[in-house]
């Protein structure tokens, strides 16, 4: 008989660690603060440049994906 996994699936996983995010830093308030507060506005800022990449330039966008091994 197999065990039922005990992982935390991986869309908790974000809202855990902000959550109980004064346990991977040590530290509460202010310092918790400065560190989660970019991280919706990158997350934003981001979405938002590749929408207007992809709008505007869909090739380029399309290179966003690929990967050339051989390139210096």
């Amino acid at each position: 008989m197999t065990q039922p996994s005990t992982a935390v699936p991986p869309p908790a996983s974000p809202v855990l660690a902000t959550l109980h995010f004064d346990l991977l830093t040590g530290r509460t308030g202010a310092v918790d603060v400065a560190l989660l507060v970019p991280l919706p506005v990158v997350l934003v800022a981001g979405v938002v440049v590749a929408l207007r990449i992809r709008r505007s330039d869909p090739g380029r966008y399309a290179r966003l994906t690929e990967v050339d091994v051989e390139r210096d």
